[in-house]
């Protein structure tokens, strides 16, 4: 029992050391940076200046693959199955919260299938509905979150390298007016701080969904 319980520990500590050494060389080659929906639009539109920045800082290639259907879910489904190296992310918005419920037969959970990174801003949206609905004020049904996230299993030091990059980029005065023009209000957040902001939004439309008998798909 002894030498299996050292067995077990040289290879988890072999394990966790080939992670540090993949993290300290990422990236090597090109990433991908998934938009579940068609050019053009404001997902389009800040993927591509986030892509940019983070190519510049990354000293990599960015590639946009734009991947639309079904709401955002294929795109979404895409990333969530990608292998958990750095090289494929998301951008999404609250519309991943609302995609929980709301697509019963998607083929991921955002909760489990995807690491947050960081939010990078937010923009005004429009919504008719009912008073029944669960929502202390319109700013909360309204405001569409924007983020970047990983497929889980994604090495925490990618996840903190990618983190720190976005984080930079949302303070840098150019970049806030760039995200100014595409109508987004830029921000940023830890990987924690999103984690716990899109448990909140997929608790939150899960209840609007449901007063409003929206259908499930």
């Amino acid at each position: 029992m002894k030498h299996a319980a050292i067995a077990t520990w040289i290879v988890a500590a072999g394990l966790l050391g080939a992670a540090g050494v993949h993290a300290q060389k990422y990236p090597e080659r090109p990433i991908r940076l998934i938009v579940p929906f068609s050019p053009g639009g404001t997902s389009d539109l800040l993927g591509r200046v986030v892509g940019q920045r983070l190519a510049d800082g990354l000293a990599t290639t960015v590639v946009i693959d734009n991947r639309a259907g079904a709401g955002g879910t294929l795109g979404a489904a895409l990333a969530a199955k990608a292998a958990p190296d750095g090289y494929t992310l998301l951008i999404s918005h609250v519309g991943l919260a609302v995609n929980e419920t709301l697509y019963s037969k998607k083929q991921y959970d955002a909760l489990h299938d995807l690491a947050p990174i960081s939010r990078i801003g937010e923009t005004p949206g429009a919504v008719v509905v009912a008073n029944a609905l669960p929502a202390r004020n319109m700013q909360e049904l309204i405001a569409i979150w924007f983020a970047i996230y990983a497929p889980s299993g994604t090495p925490e030091a990618i996840i903190a390298r990618l983190n720190q990059e976005i984080v930079e980029a949302m303070a840098e005065p150019d970049m806030r007016e760039k995200l100014a023009r595409t109508g987004v209000n830029p921000g940023s957040s830890t990987p924690q701080e999103l984690g716990r902001r899109l448990r909140a939004e997929v608790a939150k439309w899960a209840k609007i969904i449901a007063a409003a008998r929206i259908p499930i798909n």
